[in-house]
């Protein structure tokens, strides 16, 4: 299926991966810029519903910005049909994304994310514009090896300071928006005002005030905040002046507001070396029964399973490379072993039939690098990951991949068409992974497992007798083996028993 605009897009410079956004202006695309192979975000601003002074408007300011926390417009790319802003691509999607149900990021990576948002609207606050729709949708978030760093975007209804202070209308979002936006008014303090409710909303995971349009805007003007008893001390003073109801009474800039936060973070951070944990659990999957349907002694460890779902598995990675012959796999190799001097090799893995993905690390810490290749060899382009992989699997969706890397506790999902990398958290550090149509089973040695959907939400987990030494899956049968003090044994569970929130 061709996305609308990939026909206007085809004789480009640039490639479209896929689509990622649909804002309210129109579409945006991941894509590839071919002389330099470099990602992009191509935002479609469509004429009906944006029209020429609004772009115009939009464009001036994007200019205007270059900061590391705002997300940079790098060229306007006119079609026969249509215009697009070329602007950075972000590959962890939307701040939303980051705000789950079932778990809630730690307090450090909440205010280190704050702090991002923060430095990026002074730097705009300090060339006059006001960015007047600060929420999480128009809070891009990348990886870095600390966990991730937020960049501002849409500025599609920012205003300058020096524009009349009355603002036909009261565009923007309710949930997010300060008291005089609702009047028209705004200045830099509505922006500090939408901070102050995402920061709120990553701290107990949900907003101060909630309902209709209608409702939100009574409870804006009028309900007085209410901060909840398990809200952290240190932190109840910062969000109270953020959310104070006149502009006056709030910070005097991002600046104020940005070292508030700072002093904040560090009096609340623990004394320990280690670093936190990124998520912290708030709704824990069930606890599934260990009952196996079948189970079996054995007398010697084993490290594999082989059944005809893993050879199926095989055989349709084998499909996916098209038949190459062992020549044309030789000459990836080759080209793979020439492009890993220095580095440590993962994986090879057949993407399709005409296309090879290769993983390494890089020497030093520096990342992992996936190279995509066709089965002959010819070198298509690399993207470099800001965390180096351990393992990584194929999943039952095309261009998708399961992976783990050295942070305890989550693990990755890795889409390469389009490119997105998102952090799932599942309290264990798995060695064993395994992909189903429905989902992913994950385990460790000691004996844990966790359960997810295709969503990567996790619907489930269990606890095996004794340490896992290998794991396999077969219509709906999971299949482990374990090994403790000289003795082991093979275990069937049946997936339909185990009590997860599936149709199978």
């Amino acid at each position: 299926m061709l996305y609308p605009a990939r026909t206007e897009l085809r004789r480009s410079k640039y490639r479209l991966l896929g689509l990622v956004g649909q804002g309210q202006f129109g579409q945006v695309f991941c894509a590839l810029h071919r002389p330099t192979g470099q990602l992009v975000a191509l935002k479609n601003l469509e004429q009906d519903r944006f029209p020429t002074h609004k772009f115009l408007r939009e464009l001036r300011f994007l200019l205007s910005l270059q900061h590391p926390n705002i997300v940079t417009c790098r060229a306007l790319e006119h079609t026969a049909t249509g215009r697009y802003l070329v602007m950075d691509y972000c590959e962890g999607g939307t701040l939303r994304g980051l705000m789950v149900e079932e778990s809630r990021l730690s307090l450090p990576y909440a205010a280190k994310l704050i702090e991002d948002m923060l430095a990026g609207l002074d730097h705009a606050h300090s060339r006059g514009i006001v960015h007047c729709d600060i929420k999480p949708e128009n809070i891009l978030v990348q990886l870095d090896p600390a966990g991730w760093m937020a960049r501002i975007s849409d500025f599609g209804i920012a205003r300058l300071r020096q524009d009349s202070q009355i603002w036909d209308g009261a565009t923007g979002s309710p949930a997010y928006m300060a008291p005089e936006r609702f009047y028209g008014q705004y200045s830099a303090a509505s922006d500090l005002y939408s901070v102050g409710i995402l920061l709120f909303e990553l701290i107990t995971g949900y907003r101060p005030f909630s309902g209709t349009p209608a409702e939100l805007m009574s409870a804006h003007l009028n309900q007085p905040l209410q901060l909840p008893e398990n809200l952290p001390l240190i932190w109840q003073p910062v969000i109270a002046k953020a959310l104070q109801k006149l502009p006056g009474r709030r910070f005097r800039s991002a600046a104020e507001m940005l070292e508030a936060v700072r002093l904040a973070r560090v009096a609340d951070s623990p004394t320990t070396q280690a670093p936190p944990p990124l998520f912290s659990t708030v709704l824990a999957p069930p606890h599934c029964r260990f009952e196996p349907t079948r189970q079996q002694p054995l007398q010697r460890q084993i490290h594999r399973l082989a059944t005809p779902q893993a050879n199926l598995t095989q055989d349709r990675s084998s499909d996916r490379s098209g038949g190459a012959t062992n020549t044309q796999l030789w000459q990836a190799t080759a080209s793979a072993s020439m492009m890993v001097k220095g580095g440590e090799w993962i994986e090879m893995l057949a993407l399709d039939s005409r296309h090879l993905a290769l993983f390494w690390n890089c020497s030093q810490n520096a990342g992992t690098v996936i190279s995509l290749l066709t089965r002959r060899g010819q070198d298509l382009g690399a993207f470099i990951l800001p965390m180096q992989l351990r393992q990584v699997s194929l999943t039952a969706r095309p261009y998708r991949l399961l992976a783990t890397d050295d942070r305890t506790g989550t693990v990755i999902l890795l889409d390469l068409k389009p490119y997105r990398i998102r952090r799932l958290w599942v309290e264990i550090s798995p060695q064993f992974l395994l992909a189903a149509d429905w989902g992913y089973i994950l385990a460790e040695a000691s004996g844990r497992m966790v359960f997810l959907d295709q969503t990567g939400r996790p619907i489930g987990q269990l606890k095996a007798p004794s340490q896992i030494t290998a794991l396999a899956l077969w219509q709906n049968q999971l299949w482990l083996a374990t090994w403790d003090g000289g003795q082991g044994m093979l275990y069937g569970l049946d997936l339909h028993h185990l009590g997860l929130d599936l149709v199978f």
